[in-house]
């Protein structure tokens, strides 16, 4: 890999002309080596230098030169993550000798070696120290510069002048539930919540003013929006609900497990699924999949893989891999299946996840328990962790909003794993969800209070 020099993007011309008449050698066909040679495109050396910083400054680097850090500092400077990049051996970047680590000197007895070695090292220099495991968040773009179909994606990963932004952020409390507040999702410009008390709840985001229906005789548990009309919930009760937010009426109820049911979640029909399914997990440790269509829920497939309460469970919101599903016990056992070819792994991490997110922009899955929020990578290899105490989580892959029952909401930065930002307020998390682009925050607590954070 080469790289050039900062002149190439200054104005000072001098070190393209060989002004001074240095004697440079010949090629090999005789001709002298003299002034660089310009590019077909550059009409003369200031031009050259001009184009070069207008390219530098492009819209295009700003929104790819993360892939670059990945690669020099990141977690694509070494492991299976370079080979994929580089489709070559495991340092693909720089030479083998330069890593960090990558040779004992001190352990070579054959002089010979260890010269020859010390002269590869100080001919190629030192690689730089590999800084970050996971990926390197994009710079924003300007919001006005996004497609329409982008600034509306659920998958869009956060702005990061929007997250940051939130050190200044204005909180606005909504008593919501007579008990915990389970869920949170956004369906247009509404809010629409689950509770321990059995309740739905719609709020508009303007007016802050909620409208309640009674679902279930026990806790509702999760929910899952299915479209801006249809939700569908999961209750203590073992019944699952298909909910019609526009007539504000259960439209089915489907006892659906031995147990409570802990989490529910949607596989949304896309270009490389033939049917959209719901996904539920239960203490009763089966993740069931159902067929929704016509308004229906009805039984397409059963998983055994766990011998404990599933306890947590998400699906690729990234549309990427729509049939990829992970689910946790309550035994901190971690399972990857795609639903077409069967399980895909599983990896030990410590007992009481809580919940499981997917990372918006990379192959990472976000565990957060009791005592942390750690990123792993589907291999369960650790990718980097926080000591967050938490229990709830929203995640875009690089910023996470957390929050636990015995502590207070916390926003972390999983790169620098480090704490940005927290909010004393905001205290016995039990719920959390960030908008699309990170422009406001969403948290429920023990007591149903609903927190806007703007």
């Amino acid at each position: 890999m080469k790289e050039l020099i900062p002149e190439f993007y200054g104005s000072d011309t001098n070190f393209l002309c060989n002004d001074l008449k240095l004697k440079l050698g010949t090629r090999q066909s005789g001709r002298k080596v003299w002034d660089v040679g310009l590019p077909p495109w550059a009409c003369n050396t200031q031009d050259f230098l001009a184009k070069m910083r207008s390219a530098l400054e492009s819209d295009y680097v700003s929104e790819n030169l993360h892939h670059w850090i990945d690669l020099i500092f990141g977690y694509k400077q070494r492991g299976e993550h370079a080979l994929e990049a580089d489709n070559g051996i495991s340092y693909a970047v720089f030479h083998p000798l330069t890593y960090e680590g990558s040779v004992d000197i001190e352990s070579i007895t054959d002089v010979t070696q260890k010269r020859a070695i010390e002269l590869q090292i100080n001919e190629f220099g030192q690689t730089p120290k590999q800084l970050f495991k996971i990926p390197h968040p994009p710079r924003s773009a300007p919001a006005t510069n996004l497609p329409e179909e982008v600034k509306s994606s659920d998958s869009f990963i956060w702005r990061i002048d929007k997250i940051l932004n939130k050190r200044e952020s204005v909180v606005t409390e909504l008593p919501l539930h007579n008990k915990r507040i389970s869920s949170l999702h956004i369906c247009e410009d509404k809010v629409v919540s689950t509770g321990f008390d059995g309740c739905l709840k719609v709020v508009p985001l303007e007016k802050m003013q909620k409208r309640s229906f009674s679902v279930s005789d026990l806790a509702l548990s999760s929910s899952s929006l299915l479209s801006p009309k249809q939700v569908v919930c999961g209750s203590y009760n073992h019944k699952l609900y298909l909910f019609s937010l526009a007539t504000g009426r259960v439209q089915e109820t489907v006892n659906a497990h031995e147990d409570a049911i802990s989490c529910v979640d949607f596989l949304e029909e896309s270009v490389k699924t033939t049917q959209s399914l719901v996904a539920s997990a239960a203490w009763d440790g089966l993740v069931k999949l159902w067929d929704f269509r016509a308004n229906k829920l009805r039984p397409a497939q059963q998983f055994e893989d766990h011998e404990e309460k599933v306890t947590a469970m998400c699906v690729d919101m990234t549309k990427t891999r729509p049939y990829f599903i992970a689910t946790a016990d309550v035994q901190g056992q971690v399972l990857l299946r795609d639903i077409r070819m069967g399980e895909l792994g599983r990896f030990q991490v410590q007992s009481g996840v809580t919940c499981l997110r997917h990372s918006l922009h990379s192959d990472h899955l976000l565990v957060a328990s009791e005592h942390s929020l750690t990123l792993y990578e589907k291999n369960g290899t650790e990718a980097g962790s926080v000591p967050a105490s938490s229990c709830v989580a929203d995640t875009d892959g690089v910023f996470a909003l957390a929050g636990s029952e015995a502590g207070i909401l916390e926003l972390w930065d999983l790169v620098k794993a480090s704490r940005t930002q927290a909010w004393d307020r905001v205290a016995g998390v039990t719920a959390t969800l960030v908008s699309s682009d990170g422009d406001f925050f969403l948290a429920g607590n023990l007591d149903g209070v609903l927190f806007h954070i703007k």
